[in-house]
């Protein structure tokens, strides 16, 4: 239970970050972008669960921790990429 709350909600600390830096860098394709990022973000949600029961039997769950402890510093390392704009209230959308 803890690790699904801890998982939870850095998920989606990360997510929405992620929908909210769109609006600066894709004006004429907001709708196409963010619904790129809400299918992908679908997807992975799909596909994780039933990838990570079929490792726990192969190479056990400490290594299946591990695994997605490193997937976790690679969205923190994407994160640190988001760019903070400058304010302009020509970009108040």
């Amino acid at each position: 239970m803890t690790y699904g709350i801890l998982f939870g909600l850095g998920a989606s600390l990360a997510y929405t970050p992620s929908l909210a830096i769109l609006c600066f860098h894709f004006r004429q394709r907001l709708g196409l972008v963010n619904g790129i990022v809400a299918a992908g973000s679908s997807v992975f949600t799909v596909i994780v669960p039933p990838t990570l029961g079929a490792l726990i039997p192969l190479i056990g769950l400490d290594w299946v921790l591990r695994a997605i402890a490193c997937l976790m510093i690679f969205i923190l390392l994407a994160a640190y990429l988001f760019e903070v704009p400058k304010f302009n209230p020509k970009n108040i959308m």
